[in-house]
């Protein structure tokens, strides 16, 4: 009987630890302050990026993959935007940028973004002053020169806002920040 109680002791202590040995998605922050953006218009409060409502615009969003990212697994990546009145906008990836130490950098561009879902130009209602986030997945690529995703690779995403397009409605949208959430590995 006590051994039974040791054994369910044990047996409890050591599933308790199982979850920091499991993968769990994490993020990384991405500061409007590392945007490219054109033409240049940022805020003066708190230093987002602003999309103009004056043609089209863009922003460009780079990050690269941690040390702990676990390889070939999908990440997303989160644009989180916001308006002053309820309206749509045309937004979408305008090029594509992998880079792998020693390797050249593989660029792709719609419509055939390699690796990337829901990169072609798209209409994203957007609520009145709430924030809403446009979501891209990005996984393995199929056609770059190397093989794989994984921890040390680099991305640059080139973001267009097609004001010109008759479906945007929308004025001045305010680009807040972005994420890149990853599943860890184990």
């Amino acid at each position: 009987m006590v051994r039974a109680l040791i054994r369910m002791a044990a047996t409890a202590l050591a599933m308790s630890m199982i979850p920091s040995a499991l993968a769990e998605t994490r993020s990384v922050y991405i500061s409007p302050a590392t945007m490219g953006v054109q033409p240049v218009y940022r805020s003066d409060i708190l230093n987002p990026v602003l999309l103009t409502d004056k043609g089209d615009s863009s922003i460009r969003v780079g990050f690269m993959l941690p040390p702990d990212y676990s390889p070939n697994t999908t990440v997303t990546l989160r644009i989180h935007m916001q308006s002053a009145t309820s309206c749509s906008i045309v937004f979408g990836v305008l090029y594509f940028d992998r880079s792998r130490p020693g390797q050249d950098i593989y660029e792709t561009s719609p419509p055939n973004v390699d690796g990337m879902t829901k990169a072609n130009m798209a209409v994203v209602s957007l609520p009145a002053q709430k924030l809403t986030a446009k979501t891209f997945q990005i996984s393995a690529p199929l056609k770059a020169p190397f093989t794989g995703q994984k921890p040390g690779d680099g991305f640059l995403a080139w973001f267009e806002r097609s004001k010109t397009n008759p479906l945007d409605t929308c004025g001045i949208i305010t680009i807040w920040h972005a994420e890149a959430r990853y599943t860890s590995a184990p």
